[in-house]
């Protein structure tokens, strides 16, 4: 033990003995102090639209700035530590927008090659697309071609006249719909939808190959050598900020009247396999469906689709493979299975109507029979699909029947409905029921008429399209009118625009 304290000691006094002798010969530099300002904390920038222009001030102690042989500049984009890109190697910047979108840090980094010595600013990037938010819409232009069009409303409204001009896509025909699924992020896809085809669009480049179609995101044991043109699906987007009543599930028809359902866990992402238009009972045949898609627009619990050859509903659950025929009970107040009465199916409209405990949104179909008599079905497709009401159309909505368009409001018991030039509207209310023409509409043809469940679903506006030649376009938003004596449209003045397409169809885009 005291062997081993004096070694210590011996240690301890020879340390403290080379301190003593330690004479201070260092040699000390001065380090170039660099300070940098005019560079924010934040900027929000559009990809493809904007451009990045910094001139920052930098002022050194040692040295000149403009020293590009000691000073070395970069400006760079990180996104979580892991990736980065090199926007400049200038002191200035100006940086035309191409990162993907998305949130990074942003650092201008200054390099004192003569010293080692590195400085840098730290800012946050917001990156964002024009075509993040706003309304989508397809039509037609004065060649007859389908053409998307978009007024972007990201910050102020900005209009893009032709999302499709360098998409790679043919000249299409016969324009559907254009919309965005919204849901996961990994398997959001943008449609477009036309008689001639259906493609899903790169929603950050909005570019297509004629491969990315439906039908290579099915897997059926057979192979499938029909064309399968979309022109429906469900859910959409139920409100302004893109959401969803669910993200787990879609279901798809087709031109062809194939109906597919999806989990997209199950199938491991947006990918279907055999169709569902037939009946465990008779699985064999396939069963031709018309376009509509009845839903609750708010809670989605799968849909009805209607065989056009049966005139029957059919029910799909949200992850079923096969479809339901739904029993009729003694007392109904309308029938599932119109065949027996010689009804069928002219329009389907989903809404965010409550009605009768309807949270999910009731959905309407109009139907006719062999007579000419018209009636309104009102239905809910929830955990149980229930009849809601039954309306028989009176003889004085002139040209019911002849309409080129309908549209079901969801605040009130009115359908408006168009025919050329002409605006209708009818009250279907039970024992109040009301016929008006509307007044201002005599000018220009009418190409749309579509009540709003996605952007502002608690006033539910009415958007309508007209059009005075071939590929010249309005579209105006009004507000009906709140009296039950009424029917009135009050146009509101900042949502006026012209200078578009033929309009078929609109749809909100609320994320990227």
């Amino acid at each position: 033990m005291m062997k081993t304290k004096l070694i210590f000691f011996t240690i301890l006094l020879s340390s403290l003995t080379s301190c003593l002798k330690d004479e201070g010969n260092y040699t000390y530099q001065d380090i170039n102090e660099i300070k940098v300002t005019g560079v924010a904390s934040a900027y929000n920038v559009m990809r493809d639209l904007d451009t990045l222009v910094i001139d920052p001030v930098v002022t050194m102690t040692d040295g000149d700035l403009s020293d590009t042989i000691r000073f070395r500049y970069m400006w760079l984009a990180v996104k979580a530590y892991s990736t980065k890109d090199t926007l400049a190697k200038t002191r200035t910047l100006k940086y035309n927008i191409k990162l993907a979108p998305d949130t990074y840090e942003f650092y201008l980094k200054i390099v004192d090659k003569q010293t080692g010595v590195t400085w840098s600013t730290i800012s946050k990037l917001v990156v964002g697309t024009p075509y993040t938010k706003g309304i989508l819409l397809i039509g037609e232009n004065s060649q007859g071609h389908s053409q998307v069009q978009m007024l972007s409303m990201v910050s102020d409204t900005l209009f893009f006249p032709d999302m499709l001009k360098n998409s790679g896509l043919p000249d299409l025909k016969d324009p559907v719909d254009v919309f965005h699924t919204g849901g996961s992020e990994s398997y959001i896809k943008l449609w477009v939808l036309t008689g001639s085809g259906a493609y899903a669009i790169d929603r950050l480049t909005q570019k297509c190959s004629a491969p990315n179609v439906f039908k290579n995101s099915i897997f059926t044991a057979d192979p499938i050598t029909e064309e399968l043109i979309p022109v429906n699906m469900c859910p959409r987007i139920k409100d302004k900020a893109g959401a969803m009543s669910t993200s787990l599930y879609r279901g798809v028809i087709c031109k062809n009247g194939y109906v597919f359902n999806t989990m997209f866990a199950l199938n491991g992402g947006d990918y279907y396999t055999e169709p569902v238009n037939r009946e465990a009972s008779n699985f064999s045949k396939l069963i031709m469906a018309r376009p509509e898609m009845f839903y609750a627009n708010l809670s989605y619990k799968g849909f009805l689709w209607y065989d056009k050859e049966g005139e029957r509903f059919m029910q799909v659950g949200a992850s079923a493979a096969v479809s339901n025929a739904i029993a009729d009970l003694p007392g109904d107040i309308f029938p599932w299975n119109n065949k027996t009465l010689g009804r069928t199916l002219v329009y389907g409209e989903n809404t965010t109507n409550t009605d009768g405990g309807s949270t999910g949104g009731n959905s309407f179909a109009i139907m006719k029979d062999a007579s000419g008599n018209a009636f309104i079905y009102k239905l809910f497709v929830g955990t149980n699909i229930e009849k809601r009401a039954f309306y028989t159309v009176k003889s004085i909505a002139a040209n019911f029947l002849n309409a080129d368009f309908y549209a079901f409001s969801s605040k009130r018991t009115v359908v408006f409905y168009s025919k050329g030039k002409d605006l209708y509207a009818y009250d279907y209310n039970p024992g109040n029921e009301k016929f008006f023409k509307i007044t201002g509409f005599e000018t220009d043809n009418i190409s749309m008429i579509k009540f709003d469940t996605q952007i502002e679903p608690s006033t539910n506006p009415l958007y309508i399209a007209t059009y005075n030649s071939p590929g010249i376009g309005t579209l105006r938003k009004y507000f009906l009118g709140t009296s039950p004596d009424n029917i009135t449209l009050n146009l509101h003045p900042q949502s006026d625009w012209t200078g578009l397409v033929k309009i078929r169809n609109m749809s909100w885009r609320a994320v990227k």
